[in-house]
């Protein structure tokens, strides 16, 4: 038999494998979307787990958005003004009541507020996360913390050249506007954009946060394979708790014991900077959604700063204000506290955020917003029940 008697008989072997008529190919289509579209909405509706008044994100919950979405849904049926935020906001070094949150709801009973602060959320992970992920703040007071410590340097800006891992790069704009430190691939951003606007996905990473320690289910499977093939002994499987731990996640020692220098963070300038434009657009898109959002500006610990570099943060924030004035945002940027009060460059102790919401409560703007949210909140609860 010659080559090409080979090649003819190889070619004109039939396929063998399944073979779907274009009825079974719609079937099989059809089957995955409802399940892309039923199983989230059935998950959501089952679940019965219900945040506590003083509830603030599990660390190891950070990047589960699927959680935070719930939070912000359980937030808003009660009324609750979510306050916005990072680590600052989160508190850390206190207690899940004693951060900001806890403070104002002790010190006044006209509004209930909750801590709706992430670890590690500067501003442009901060625009996907309520634009994604708190589509249920709608109409309602809101408290919005600008943290001007991620304007404090081109790393922290994020428009360093140098390719630099941070935190949430799912949340980020993946193309407009363009980072130059994330140095994704095309498919990793196109995949980015389908988790943000894909509930399947979002819940699927919540189910691995909370039953699979954050890994895959055949990396999981694997691994535990892998022991049992080795003789070890496999642990138990754990289901990662969705309350936060009523302990506290680093010492309140103030900066000064801690062995922390001065700094002279190179500032970065309003016009050029990527966090500033992604803080504005968070502030159009809770605005478009008719919310009343008042703006906290620090608390930057300026007794860490080198004196050139208070004067520049000094500048800066002044320039903030008279933009928030401008465009009539309401908005506080209270003292700085006392050095003895922070921990680090910009997290307070307890008794910082006891200050600050003292600070806070007697600024009349805030006394203003407090009083016109109130008296809404009262209506509104009025209406409901005839």
């Amino acid at each position: 038999m010659s080559p090409s008697d080979l090649v003819q008989n190889e070619t004109s072997l039939p396929i063998i494998g399944p073979c779907l008529s274009v009825r079974g190919s719609l079937t099989v289509i059809g089957f995955t979307l409802t399940l892309w579209l039923i199983f989230p909405w059935v998950w959501a509706n089952t679940d019965s787990f219900v945040t506590p008044r003083d509830y603030r994100t599990p660390i190891v919950l950070s990047d589960d958005y699927w959680q935070f979405s719930e939070f912000t849904q359980q937030t808003s049926a009660r009324n609750q003004v979510t306050i916005f935020g990072d680590s600052v906001i989160w508190g850390e070094y206190v207690l899940p009541n004693h951060s900001l949150a806890g403070h104002l709801n002790r010190s006044q009973e006209q509004l209930e507020f909750a801590n709706g602060g992430v670890n590690g959320m500067h501003p442009l992970a901060m625009e996907g996360l309520v634009k994604h992920f708190a589509q249920s703040v709608q109409s309602s007071p809101v408290l919005l913390h600008c943290n001007l410590l991620w304007l404090s340097s081109p790393d922290r800006d994020l428009r360093t050249t140098k390719e630099l891992p941070f935190n949430h790069p799912t949340l980020v704009p993946q193309f407009d506007p363009w980072i130059p430190c994330y140095h994704a691939t095309i498919s990793d951003r196109l995949g980015n954009l389908v988790f943000q606007r894909s509930s399947l996905r979002q819940l699927v990473r919540h189910q691995r946060s909370i039953y699979f320690s954050g890994l895959t289910y055949p990396t999981w499977s694997l691994q535990r394979g892998r022991l049992r093939r080795a003789g070890t002994p496999v642990p138990p499987q754990t289901i990662t708790s969705r309350l936060p731990q009523n302990k506290l996640r680093h010492q309140p020692i103030p900066w000064t014991e801690r062995g922390i220098s001065r700094q002279s963070y190179p500032w970065v300038d309003l016009n050029d900077s990527l966090q500033w434009e992604a803080f504005q657009k968070t502030l159009v898109e809770l605005k478009s959604r008719e919310c009343d959002v008042f703006v906290l500006v620090g608390p930057i610990n300026a007794h860490l700063l080198e004196a050139d570099s208070q004067q520049r943060w000094s500048q800066l924030r002044a320039s903030i204000s008279r933009w928030f004035s401008s465009h009539q945002v309401n908005h506080a940027a209270p003292d700085v506290l006392p050095s003895v009060l922070y921990g680090d460059a910009s997290h307070p102790l307890d008794e910082g955020y006891q200050h600050l919401a003292t600070e806070l409560l007697a600024d009349v703007d805030f006394q203003d917003w407090l009083k016109r949210n109130s008296n809404e909140n009262a209506s509104r609860e009025k209406g409901s029940k005839k």
